[in-house]
């Protein structure tokens, strides 16, 4: 068995993700609901949190959180992103957008191709979540999630176009990614020369700067959660799953051990505080996946030989 196969084998025993991600990897620690995702992949695993649930929130009451018109960044540059009409009109999302296939499906929700009534020429991700799935903690960072990718317009982050929370349902409307994960590809190719290694890491460091100039740290990277925009080109990438995304108030603000294993940091592993700097151990990590086709910590069903590795830099 060749060392692919081997580790898609060892993907698909891995511990499930949380409904907040979308990511794939070993749990960090106990999830807060069992869920199922896909799971093949160099070391593909499911990422996890063990912080403690809190009171849910309505999103409807209290985060507004629909579509935005004209959203400003940090850097005052003003996009009008949303098709119109939007959930701002008071319509609801049937009313606004025809959904067709299914282009992916986890534990708690589904994306599915949708097209704006107003535009069917112009196609979109709408992830659909049943919102009696989700628990308190979910929800929680669903609003995180959501109210971060309403604020950030990068064109190397994935555009949340709009927002509906209905009855039994939450739809986020997101940018349509047609040329799948950066995982995939690098399976595909098995490894990337240092031009094309080069040009991604430099695509990934402009998007995750972008994050933390707006002080949000992302904390799940890996070449999972990462989108090629075409089938055709290796290199143009968009950060996406913003599931575990945090907002950095401080210097070491953060204490939750969440991420996946493979690419989380030492000091999140061994339970310091930390902050934004915790995500550019995870893009070194990527990149030496890019350049070798494997990943610089292995240890085949045996998590704790793993975290013991991370820790040590071995």
């Amino acid at each position: 068995m060749g060392f692919f196969q081997r580790i898609r084998a060892w993907g698909k025993k891995s511990a499930p993700a949380t409904a907040a991600s979308q990511g794939t990897a070993a749990s960090l620690a106990p999830p807060s609901k069992a869920g199922g995702s896909k799971a093949t992949g160099i070391a593909k695993e499911t990422s996890s949190t063990n912080s403690k649930a809190m009171p849910s929130p309505n999103l409807a009451s209290g985060h507004d959180l629909r579509s935005k018109h004209s959203p400003m960044t940090a850097s005052g540059k003003v996009t009008l992103r949303c098709p119109q009409p939007d959930s701002t009109s008071g319509m609801g999302f049937e009313e606004l957008y025809k959904l067709k296939g299914v282009l992916g499906s986890g534990a708690f929700s589904t994306v599915r191709l949708g097209y704006h009534k107003s535009d069917q020429e112009k196609s979109y991700a709408v992830k659909c979540i049943n919102k009696q799935k989700l628990t308190e903690e979910d929800t929680i960072a669903l609003v995180e999630e959501v109210a971060i990718l309403k604020e950030f317009d990068h064109e190397h982050i994935i555009c949340l176009y709009d927002f509906f929370e209905e009855s039994q349902m939450y739809y986020l409307v997101l940018e349509r990614m047609s040329g799948g994960e950066l995982f995939d590809r690098i399976v595909e190719k098995h490894f990337y020369n240092e031009k094309e290694a080069r040009d991604v890491c430099k695509i990934l460091l402009e998007a995750v700067g972008y994050c933390h100039k707006n002080n949000v740290a992302h904390r799940d990277l890996k070449p999972e959660n990462l989108l090629l925009v075409t089938e055709k080109d290796d290199g143009i990438v968009k950060i996406a799953d913003f599931g575990f995304a945090k907002r950095v108030t401080a210097p070491n603000c953060l204490s939750t051990q969440c991420g996946t294993p493979g690419y989380v940091a030492p000091e999140i592993l061994e339970g310091h505080s930390y902050d934004t700097k915790a995500d550019m151990w995870s893009i070194g990590v990527i990149l030496y996946i890019l350049l070798g086709g494997y990943p610089p910590f292995i240890e085949n069903n045996d998590q704790k030989k793993l975290v013991r590795k991370i820790r040590r830099g071995d």
